[in-house]
């Protein structure tokens, strides 16, 4: 059985991904697309830049749940690859995603190399203010 389409939501940060799920959320009740959440950690690395971790997966759980949505916590040292993975199995129209808090050059941002290595998918990136 062939994966339907789907919005891809990829979430950081506990504190601003519940911005980014619900928009994740009114682009899939337009196009009458499924809804998938991911979060790619680094091994090692706490999940969410939360200490509690446990807290941190229930937060996610939840939003995920309330959203109509299936969660995704994955770990891998290539967030890059891991997500263009994700993205071609899930079969993602639209990848929906948060600002970099970060000054980075435009080339060398997972936003510009996520576009280039996914050309049929539409990057929607989410700012701080939303």
């Amino acid at each position: 059985m062939a994966a339907e389409r789907c919005i891809l939501v990829c979430v950081t940060r506990q504190v601003s991904c519940e911005r980014l799920i619900r928009r994740g959320a009114e682009l899939a009740g337009q196009d009458g697309l499924a809804l998938k959440i991911v979060h790619v950690a680094a091994p090692g690395a706490s999940l969410l830049g939360n200490p509690s971790e446990s807290d941190a997966l229930d937060f996610l759980f939840t939003a995920a749940k309330k959203n109509g949505a299936d969660l995704s916590v994955l770990r891998s040292d290539s967030v890059l690859e891991t997500l263009s993975r994700i993205a071609r199995e899930f079969k993602a129209s639209a990848i929906v995603l948060g600002e970099s808090r970060q000054n980075i050059k435009e080339d060398e941002s997972i936003i510009w190399r996520l576009r280039s290595k996914l050309p049929d998918v539409q990057v929607y990136v989410i700012s701080l203010f939303e």
